[in-house]
């Protein structure tokens, strides 16, 4: 077998801009200057008019990637030849080769959803086709220019860790299949498998000082006709989030569009994990809350040590299997398979009757009432037989809710927890798990939530995710099974290693910890996942609504029930 070199001859073609529903020329140029880091060829747009290549860099043609661009002869780096291709009548050539699949009849180009940054530079497909071993490289994808300032008015630079780009409707990435014409062009088909969201990753980060300068970031992405929405979003090192919406013009090939995020003194970032209730945004409590009744007479509320963590019920020995299954819980020394059935003494509990935290002059009846700061509190896990004893009944002048009130477990926990903490209403649960607008996942528009299984040390743990407003999903870890829908196999099974990358990304996991009716009776563990609203029904002072994360759905409970509780903080 003969082996050849093939010369390339690259031909810059003009990029246009795009602002709004306007395409304006801005004289730049596509260059090709690449660089072979932890061997990924990378191109970036340059003013000059002509590409420079690297020796060592690989190339695909005809369905390999071994080849490597080498010898260039110019001073200028214009001309180059790829090492070791085999004689062939013609030639199909992708560059980078990594962005390459497939055979040399049936080629296609990968615009990937993690593309990486450095000193301006991205991977930015290009191919060639010749039947004379003389390639010219054509651009087969679009630009998204975003240009970041940064006016703040606490004067300090902002390092930029992460710029997303997501569409509402056209899919950004995937994979194209290309088609070689009758004259020997190359065009590329619609994304397969593809998604609505691109993220560039800018490593280390990205600094951007304060003042009138701004900072240029350019993101490969698939052309598109459609004329509309995009949302860019920025996330900082210091993990806050910052996100602006942009109609853009139809994107062909040779275009940029245009979107410019100036940071203003009036402006929020938000921090990761931030999802939006209504018209706030919310994080979540770093685990369900829980509550323990001290021997002195005082009690005490904390959050779980992980999101994970639930304390289940007092038949709880050993591994999980079936219902009434896991404990995550700990006392003040060491692991334990604790009780739900009371809060005295060391055992901490998290399944409360609704309404719990504390209030005023309390009906009589209940058990376990103790008093803290002129307020008392019930401890909510004994089984009070008059469910409107818990919590406060609905009246005429009372709008059947706890939220901001003393019943409130965020309100009248502050002391333990910090302030700011408080309950989701049942409306606010609702655009959380239906409503909201969110990442595009896996093909799926406005990822909310999915039922999965975390595997921490011997035991898998069911519950479910809430994904945040922004996400970035991180390289190599499964996609759920289903999306924003119920899933009774709560499927796939994530490591910890892998749910310590989705925490890391903002990512809720809410455990499906079931609910206490009675003392010492619990159901649906591992089953449901149900969560207390602050709201209780407008003329049945016996019942509450709950929100089952595990179907998405909410339902009335009678507030003896114990359910769960996770706190959140707004954010804005």
């Amino acid at each position: 077998m003969k082996i050849r070199t093939i010369s390339i001859i690259a031909a810059a073609i003009g990029i246009f801009m795009a602002v709004g529903c306007k395409k304006e020329s801005e004289g730049i140029t596509l260059g090709a200057s690449i660089a072979n880091d932890d061997n990924l060829t990378k191109v970036h747009l340059s003013t000059t008019d002509q590409p420079l290549w690297d020796n060592g860099d690989p190339v695909w043609v005809n369905g390999d990637d071994t080849r490597t661009i080498s010898d260039i002869s110019n001073t200028d780096g214009t001309n180059a030849k790829i090492k070791g291709v085999t004689t062939s009548s013609s030639y199909l050539a992708i560059y980078p080769a990594d962005m390459a699949a497939g055979t040399a009849s049936n080629a296609s180009i990968i615009i990937r959803p993690d593309q990486t940054y450095e000193s301006g530079k991205i991977k930015f497909p290009m191919v060639a086709y010749s039947n004379n071993k003389h390639l010219f490289f054509y651009n087969l994808c679009s630009l998204v220019k975003v240009s970041v300032s940064n006016n703040l008015s606490n004067n300090t630079s902002i390092t930029l860790k992460k710029i997303s780009v997501r569409s509402s409707v056209n899919l950004l990435c995937g994979t194209m299949a290309l088609t070689v014409n009758n004259n020997g062009t190359v065009t590329a088909g619609t994304p397969t498998n593809g998604g609505k969201e691109v993220e560039l990753d800018l490593g280390s980060g990205v600094s951007v000082a304060n003042g009138n300068t701004s900072q240029d970031f350019y993101i490969a992405v698939a052309p598109f006709a459609s004329e509309k929405n995009i949302t860019i979003t920025i996330t900082t090192t210091d993990n806050k989030i910052f996100s602006r919406t942009r109609t853009i013009s139809s994107l062909d090939i040779n275009t940029i569009a245009s979107a410019r995020l100036n940071l203003a003194s009036t402006d929020k970032l938000d921090p990761i994990g931030a999802t939006t209730v209504g018209t706030l945004k919310v994080i979540s409590a770093p685990g369900n809350l829980q509550y323990k009744n001290h021997t002195w007479n005082f009690g005490e509320f904390r959050f779980a040590e992980h999101q994970y963590d639930f304390i289940g019920s007092s038949s709880v020995t050993g591994t999980v299997s079936g219902s009434n299954n896991l404990i995550y819980a700990k006392t003040n020394t060491s692991h334990t398979f604790a009780t739900n059935n009371n809060g005295t003494g060391d055992k901490w509990i998290d399944l409360f009757g609704w309404g719990t935290s504390g209030a005023n002059n309390w009906a009589s009846g209940g058990q376990a009432i103790i008093e803290r700061s002129g307020h008392y509190v019930r401890l909510g896990c004994y089984a009070n037989t008059t469910s409107s004893n818990y919590g406060p009944n609905y009246s005429s002048s009372n709008d059947a809710s706890i939220a901001n009130t003393v019943y409130d477990w965020g309100v009248n926990g502050s002391y333990y927890l910090g302030t700011g903490w408080r309950t989701l209403t049942a409306d606010e649960w609702d655009f959380l798990m239906k409503t909201r607008s969110a990442s595009s996942l896996n093909g799926t528009d406005d990822a909310r939530f999915a039922c999965v299984t975390l595997h921490i040390g011997d035991k898998d743990i069911k519950g479910t995710f809430i994904f945040p407003d922004h996400l970035h999903w991180p390289i190599g870890v499964p996609y759920p099974t289903t999306i924003n829908a119920a899933n009774t196999a709560f499927s796939p099974t994530y490591t910890s290693s892998q749910w310590d990358l989705l925490e890391a990304e903002g990512v809720w996991f809410l455990p499906a910890a079931g609910y206490r009716s009675g003392t010492n009776t619990f159901s649906n563990i591992q089953t449901n996942g149900y969560y207390w609203t602050t709201d209780c029904h407008a003329t049945n002072n016996s019942v509450a609504r709950y929100m089952d994360v595990c179907t998405g759905t909410r339902y009335y409970h009678e507030k003896k029930y114990g359910c769960s509780v996770r706190l959140v903080k707004d954010v804005q």
